[in-house]
């Protein structure tokens, strides 16, 4: 399914490049960028312990316009981000109130991995600075849209016999927004760069689960 959006991203996004006149010299201004990166969550809740590190991957497709002869330019286009929280000791669940809880399990209940998963598609633009030794600076913001969600659990049966193990997805869990915004930074050296995304907007509603958000810190790889 990832794939499958990422091209439709992909054959819009060169539809509307094409259909205003870019010319074939202009094509080296597409820049792919590949990002593996870490989410740190921030203002979880204090009895929630999750793993060290908490893989996501970023794929991305933007149209870079150099600003006349200086060395700034903008650029935009789409972006498609899957990002994991990993838990050591808590399920989500939906309270008697239709509230997100993150509930926590006993020590008496073992489980080898829970993580909730979301994907999103987004739209970032971005300001950008290149020097003559070949650094790279930028700044920008996206907008993005929750396209897919799911939290995997493997364990022991803590629904019934502790004996069994269980395996158990759930999609489309509740209360969760569905959209995103945030603002990020990116400074690097020709095709390596360090990333830093700050969340503007919580993991859940307003009022409907943990006023939760993250800070993203990864590493980019695309075409200087």
């Amino acid at each position: 399914m990832k794939r499958t959006l990422f091209l439709s991203a992909f054959i819009l996004f060169t539809g509307l490049i094409m259909a205003q006149g870019v010319s074939p010299y202009s094509v080296r201004n597409i820049r792919f960028g590949f990002e593996l990166n870490n989410d740190l969550w921030l203002n979880k809740p204090d009895d929630v312990k999750l793993k060290g590190f908490n893989r996501g991957v970023n794929l991305s497709l933007l149209y870079h316009h150099r600003l006349g002869e200086s060395k700034f330019g903008i650029a935009s286009g789409v972006v498609l981000a899957s990002q994991n929280m990993y838990t050591k000791n808590a399920l989500l669940q939906t309270d008697e109130n239709g509230v997100s809880v993150f509930s926590t399990m006993l020590d008496s209940i073992p489980f080898q991995n829970y993580k909730l998963n979301l994907t999103f598609l987004e739209l970032p633009i971005e300001f950008s600075y290149k020097t003559k030794s070949h650094l790279n600076f930028a700044l920008g913001a996206k907008a993005g849209y929750r396209i897919a969600d799911k939290t995997k659990y493997k364990g022991k049966d803590f629904t019934g016999d502790l004996t069994k193990d269980l395996k158990m997805k759930v999609h489309k869990n509740a209360n969760l927004l569905e959209y995103r915004l945030g603002a990020y930074a990116v400074i690097g050296y020709k095709w390596i760069n360090l990333t830093a995304y700050y969340g503007l907007t919580g993991l859940f509603e307003d009022g409907s689960g943990p006023d939760m958000s993250p800070l993203t810190i990864g590493i980019l790889v695309r075409p200087y």
